[in-house]
């Protein structure tokens, strides 16, 4: 771009006005913040084989982007959030802090024991801004890369298939 610039006298252009705002819950090494939140994922599975919604319960390293766990599941409760949590810290350690939005699962009393146990310091984004955390856009991915899968799934088996095969993909890329 600058051989064309100088090529045909044009300046450099000038930034825009819009300053990028600081992530918040930026991580600057490894395992320092892990972020944890649910999606509802859309499928097509007939009702003798799922009723009901599906959840995509996810664990984010913010400083690499790695999904540390996930799983599908057909509730949003905090029984299934602990599961991926403890696959997550039983496969890399602790984390020193856990950033969730405000959902209740992730402050009821179990969690919050869960939490102390482990020496996981609980942190908040702030209502009404999702941007602060770094799983949005790891889920913004998964409606992209994996969404077409999900309705694609004839039965339990290939839409968790579906799932896995999306977090194998997604770790197995640059971010």
């Amino acid at each position: 771009m600058a051989v064309h610039r100088s090529l045909y006298g044009l300046g450099k252009p000038k930034r825009s006005p819009y300053q990028k705002k600081e992530m918040p819950f930026r991580a600057k090494r490894r395992h320092e913040i892990w972020t944890a939140d649910v999606r509802y994922v859309d499928h097509s599975l007939p009702p003798e084989e799922h009723e009901g919604n599906v959840y995509a319960i996810s664990i984010l390293e913010n400083y690499s982007r790695l999904i540390l766990a996930s799983a599908v599941s057909t509730t949003q409760d905090t029984t299934a959030f602990l599961r991926v949590l403890y696959s997550a810290v039983g496969r890399y350690g602790s984390p020193e802090g856990l950033l969730t939005d405000g959902g209740g699962i992730f402050k009821a009393n179990q969690a919050k024991a869960v939490y102390r146990a482990l020496g996981v310091e609980k942190e908040q984004i702030e209502r009404g801004k999702p941007w602060q955390s770094y799983i949005e856009t790891t889920f913004n991915i998964q409606r992209r890369m994996a969404d077409f899968h999900f309705e694609k799934a004839e039965n339990w088996e290939e839409l968790a298939e579906a799932h896995d095969r999306f977090v194998g993909d997604y770790n197995a890329q640059r971010h």
